[in-house]
């Protein structure tokens, strides 16, 4: 019988979803780097329990060596797997904020409004954006966990971010500030005009504190307040303005995504 050539009838790369990239990233840590680790603790207790029986059965070879080899890799290998472990908890968090943020951006678009999620540069994300008549937005999403008592809140005085008291390692500020700045410029790569990006960082479930003041630049807010700071600015595109930006940006979220699949 003749073998007929066959194709998928997906035409076009999909978009990605939601906390892809985090997704991505729990994929590579539990089934490459945490796998790794426990090959060689079960290629070790394979070895040393094949020598301990050769030892029981009067079999000239001893196991000390292949013992100690063990316990080598084990105290080699557990703080490894521990530290794994915290990370994919972590990203596991992220990564459920990411997809309600997402799926609450996702109930916008009945206004006419655009999504697009997890749009990939080199080595970082930008997790939402989103386009509409009053204007292009980055979204940043930082989950973070809640004290169980008490009315924790977020402080912003328009360069810092101080939640429950603690300020983070890494500001969210400075990274989302680079991410506007980033998809200003591919915007002005992909269609020769200059738009400005709107920053923002969302806490899904968090009441933040801030003055009008200190939201000037860079948006601070609660995921729930976000469509209420968008629908008090002035409309600056125009319809064609946010048909042409969203299909820039799907066509590249696709070429990249071709990209990676001819790699």
């Amino acid at each position: 019988m003749k073998k007929v050539d066959k194709k998928s009838p997906i035409k076009r790369a999909v978009l990605r979803n939601p906390g892809q990239s985090l997704e991505e990233r729990i994929d590579y840590l539990i089934n490459e780097k945490a796998m790794t680790y426990f090959m060689m603790v079960l290629l070790m207790f394979v070895l040393t329990g094949y020598e301990w029986w050769r030892f029981i059965f009067d079999s000239p070879p001893q196991p000390w060596i292949l013992t100690a080899l063990l316990f080598i890799v084990i105290i080699y290998v557990i703080p490894k797997t521990l530290k794994i472990i915290k990370e994919v908890r972590n990203l596991r968090q992220g990564l459920a904020g990411e997809r309600a943020v997402g799926q609450f951006l996702d109930d916008l678009r009945e206004r006419g409004w655009k999504v697009i999620h997890d749009l990939v540069f080199e080595g970082y994300n930008l997790d939402h954006v989103l386009i509409s008549r009053h204007g292009v937005f980055v979204v940043e999403t930082k989950t973070m966990s809640k004290p169980a008592k008490g009315k924790p809140e977020i402080y912003y005085d328009g360069q810092q971010i101080i939640i429950d008291g603690y300020r983070p390692e890494k500001n969210p500020v400075t990274q989302v500030l680079a991410g506007a700045g980033s998809l200003q410029e591919l915007i002005l790569e992909l269609t020769g005009k200059k738009y400005y990006v709107r920053p923002v960082v969302s806490y899904p479930g968090w009441y933040v504190n801030a003055s009008a003041e200190a939201q000037k630049e860079v948006w601070v807010l609660s995921t729930r307040a976000l469509p209420g700071f968008i629908g008090r600015q002035g409309e600056v595109l125009s319809n064609e303005d946010v048909a042409s930006l969203t299909k820039h940006l799907r066509d590249y979220v696709r070429n990249q995504k071709n990209k990676d699949l001819d790699a």
